[in-house]
């Protein structure tokens, strides 16, 4: 049944709006007012005294503290002192949004204005909510003034004006902040204790239209009228409800009344009782609506509002299929896996549109979603654009080829299969270089960590910081690196094959690539160049940490030596020495509150201390600032292009606390004795020949050109492919692989626990794996993967036969002595002399697979009994276990949220126990 429902609060449909998007856009409007300036609109205050009709200028490059809006705004006319002109916004809700206007702008000041009538003029209360910098001027006088605030959150601030008898013009400065503008305007009585506030009778609000252009009440009307659904997506039977009203300024018009259809044209219910404007503010048009059976993905909804006979237009919805996307996007991940089989090759474009495609859908079943009226447009566009990159790259076929600007790519990840994307700005010059002749510099921007960072919703673009690298003909490319990974283990792995990727699709300039990270970023940029320092030109730092977030600003000699080894690794404070030959600069906001400016300051002095390239530039805001305050400037990035990496530096240096991390273009320390010490190289190049002047007594090494200093030992040792501890595991492919020989309940707990980690996996890189049964995985999978094995010796045939060093075990279960020098047999595990029982313990180690070839990368790590790190957040599971830890479930009072631990050790250089390298702790 259609009907006018009466509503408990005059602010309960506005507050309903907010599910969707604004419906905003130029228009004309109503009738010539006493008192004003003919023509314009007119318009009563909504509820609340709220003013929604406006007129905008373009985004302005001006200071907020002394913006002051141009007088006399008229739709169609320049804006004084600016490009562009006013334009004419009427927002359905509360919420004046300009976000829509704004052309990917990310900083600047928006002006509004309107004229504001009284038919008795006096005191007034007004109030501005925004998440941004707000401003509000009467006749040009500043009335209202709110700082933006110091978080992106919305806050109000009011004052109690007086307004002149007559027509004034009201006008508000805006400030746009990380590409969003908008703010909540109201105009009310002065009421003393008033629980809600309500506007002046004969207040108005009159909006200019251009010059000889007669009011058009209709089109204002419409535009000005929300039509929403509070259930977008739907499934067939379905009783979806339909509202329709006004959120904001209120049309002066006469009774309105509307008519809803369907599909074909299908009237929905009877026809919409009539109300005015006013009443349409409290009261909403309402029906419920039953969705039929849909074969397609989109299900039309219209509304005809009409005000006596006359038709004003029509306002449509869709409602979106959930069975129909649901269908789609199974076969479509059905067809991209087959595709991709037949063809022999990685489709990652496809598969990234259908990863995403998926990952919204499975949201919005959950309810995490959050529904806008472009959501279903965003699904659509996701299955067209897998089906495109499908054609093409399954043809071998590069879907971006030719593209330029500013757009989403992706990979295929070696470690497991998924597709990964990256952002990437291609100059236009690029495609003007017929030739190809030409070799442009990169510039990798690492971005900070957001806990709600997934693979459809991730970094936002910045276009006025990629208009640097258009105008310098720089490419620059964002890695997505599995959203929070502080770029660390797979996160770096995930960052270099970007870098190898852009290579690969563009001509990159080998000794012009450049680090540029801010926050969760910027310490990246630190550790990344200093693992990799012949990599890199240069670097810029935005709100790095010195020091390792798993200190969490505790001094390092607060930990135990296993664990401060492990901080190490990746500790931008400890790994100076790496920028020798690598120029950074190093930007902080004095009032940062998350990471405090000291941290800056240390790395600065570290560096000069140690003779290197560094300079720390301090700003006066906070941690966030630095986006408005450096990225929109020019200066950062055109002083990156003018360095080149040096190929001849006078001082060579490498520190690091892995093999893994200790080279660069000339030397590569090949083994260790696997002390816990830093291996540290010094030397000098001559001639093609490498000079050492310092090197660690514990370090093997040779330069690219094959000399060796030292004896490579033979047998197994730790080498840079395959060195621990069991985080590297994680950085080349993986199976994770449960255990079905055992009893029953064992084998359903190993595959509990596998579960579990390929769980805590999607946690952490935001992809899945599928964990396989021990008897499932192929002999290729055990030679070319690592191998997460789940259970016992006696619960795992592949642990089993990983024991005796056999690719499979002998019928009698026996194969000579043990290849692993740790087992987890039978209930106990035994390390070196001591054998302790696993009840209420748990125990992970990692080794290198037997079933690799000998100078393999490829290892193996064994979990069995307790599940460790059920404390920890999804980013930081594994980094501080070493290569092998017993644990109880008890958690370590040191503040790393870890479990405490039974005994905690590294193998030594030639993968076998050393007490030096082992501690035993009281259980």
């Amino acid at each position: 049944m259609i009907l006018a429902k009466r509503l408990r609060t005059p602010t309960y449909f506005a507050a309903g709006l907010l599910i969707c998007a604004s419906v905003l856009g130029s228009f004309s409007a109503a009738s010539a007012a006493e008192n004003s300036v003919a023509p314009a609109l007119e318009a009563d205050l909504g509820a609340d005294g709220l003013m929604t009709w406006w007129l905008y200028s373009p985004v302005q490059k001006v200071a907020f503290d002394t913006a002051s809006p141009p007088r006399d705004a008229r739709e169609g006319q320049p804006v004084a002192g600016a490009a562009g002109q006013w334009a004419l916004i009427a927002a359905p809700q509360r919420f004046v949004d300009f976000k829509p206007f704004l052309n990917n702008a990310g900083s600047g000041v928006v002006f509004a204005s309107a004229k504001l009538q009284s038919a008795t003029g006096g005191k007034r209360l007004l109030r501005g909510g925004t998440y941004c910098g707000l401003k509000v001027f009467i006749d040009g006088e500043l009335k209202l003034n709110k700082p933006q605030p110091t978080a992106p959150m919305s806050d109000e601030s009011r004052a109690e004006i007086e307004i002149p008898k007559g027509t004034c013009e009201i006008s508000v400065a805006v400030t746009v902040r990380s590409g969003h503008c908008g703010f909540q305007l109201m105009l009310s009585a002065v009421q003393a204790g008033a629980q809600q506030p309500e506007p002046v009778a004969g207040d108005k609000i009159l909006v200019p239209t251009a010059a000889g252009k007669e009011p058009d009440t209709a089109a204002a009307t419409l535009t000005s009228m929300a039509f929403l659904c509070r259930q977008s997506f739907v499934k067939a039977g379905d009783r979806v409800v339909l509202l329709a009203g006004f959120g904001g300024s209120l049309p002066k018009v006469e009774r309105l009344t509307g008519r809803l259809s369907g599909p074909g044209g299908a009237a929905i219910g009877q026809p919409l009782a009539a109300l005015t404007p006013q009443e349409l503010s409290r009261t909403v048009w309402q029906s419920e609506y039953v969705v039929p059976a849909a074969t397609g993905l989109a299900i039309p909804v219209t509304l005809e509002v009409r005000a006596g006979e006359k038709v004003l237009g029509t306002k449509k919805i869709e409602l979106y299929s959930l069975e129909g996307l649901t269908a789609a996007a199974k076969e479509l991940e059905t067809s991209v896996a087959q595709r991709a089989a037949k063809a022999g090759r990685k489709m990652p474009g496809a598969t990234l549109a259908v990863d995403k495609l998926t990952l919204i859908l499975n949201k919005i079943t959950s309810g995490e979603e959050r529904i806008s009226n472009t959501l279903g447009d965003t699904l659509q566009e996701l299955i067209a654009s897998a089906r495109r990159c499908a054609d093409l790259e399954e043809k071998g076929q590069d879907p971006w080829a030719g593209k330029t600007g500013y757009f989403e790519r992706a990979y295929q990840s070696a470690i497991d299969d998924s597709a990964q994307p990256y952002f990437i700005d291609v100059p236009a010059n690029f495609a003007m270089n017929r030739e190809r002749t030409a070799k442009y510099p990169l510039v990798v921007f690492l971005h900070g960590y957001v806990p709600s960072y997934d693979k459809d919703r991730w970094w936002g673009e910045m276009p006025e910081f990629n208009v640097h690298f258009e105008k310098n003909n720089a490419f620059l490319a964002i890695p997505f690196a599995r959203s929070n990974t502080d770029f660390w283990s797979c996160g770096e792995v995930d960052v270099l094959d970007v870098i190898a990727e852009v290579k690969r699709t563009y001509p990159i300039d080998d000794d012009r690539v450049y680090l540029y990270g801010y926050s969760m970023g910027g310490m990246a940029t630190y550790h990344m160049a200093a693992h990799n320092s012949d990599m890199f030109a240069a670097c810029v730092v935005l709100a790095g940490r010195a020091d390792s977030p798993l200190q969490n600003k505790r001094p390092m000699e607060n930990y135990h030596p296993f664990k401060q080894w492990l901080m190490h690794a990746d500790n931008p404070i400890s790994l100076c020495e790496n920028f020798t030959n690598i120029p950074v600069r190093i930007y902080h906001g004095k009032s940062d509150m998350v990471i405090s400016v000291d941290e800056a300051k240390r790395m600065e002095a570290r560096f000069k201390e140690l003779g290197c390239d560094a300079a720390l530039n301090l700003s006066t805001g906070d941690h966030l600032s630095l986006f408005d305050d450096v990225m929109t400037k020019e200066e950062p990035v055109k002083w990156l292009l003018t360095q080149k990496r040096n190929a001849a530096p006078a001082k060579r240096r490498i520190k690091s606390y892995s093999l893994k991390y200790a080279h660069n273009g000339e030397v590569q320390a090949l083994a260790t004795t696997g002390e816990l010490k830093p291996i540290e190289l010094e030397w000098t190049s001559a001639g093609g020949a490498v000079t050492f002047t310092k090197d660690s007594d514990i370090v093997l090494a040779r330069s690219v050109k094959g000399e060796t200093k030292g004896t490579v030992p033979a047998g197994l040792h730790k080498t840079p492919q395959r060195c621990g501890p069991v985080r590297d595991a994680i950085t080349r492919p993986f199976v994770a692989v449960y255990g079905t020989s055992g009893s029953p309940e064992a084998n359903r707990k190993n595959k509990e626990n596998a579960d579990k980690f390929a769980k805590e996996w999607y946690a952490f890189t935001r992809s899945r794996i599928t964990p396989k049964a021990d008897k499932d995985v192929t002999d290729e999978e055990k030679k070319t993967k690592n191998l997460f094995l789940f259970g016992e010796q006696q619960d795992n045939l592949i642990h089993a036969a990983a024991a005796v060093g056999r690719a499979s075990l002998p019928a009698d279960g026996h194969g000579g002595p043990s290849y692993l020098p740790i087992a987890v047999k039978n209930g106990n595990v035994t390390i070196g002399e001591k054998t302790l029982p696993l009840a209420g313990l748990g125990t992970m180690f990692i080794y290198p697979s037997p079933f690799a070839p000998a100078d393999g990368s490829q290892v193996i790590v064994v979990f069995a009994g307790l599940w460790f790190g059920r404390e920890l957040g999804p980013n930081h599971k594994l980094d501080l276990v070493p290569d092998f830890l017993v644990f109880n479930d008890k958690i370590d009072p040191d503040g790393t949220s870890t479990n405490q631990a039974i005994c905690a050790g590294f193998f030594n250089g030639e993968w076998k126990l050393d007490p030096k390298l082992m501690w035993w702790f009281e259980k």
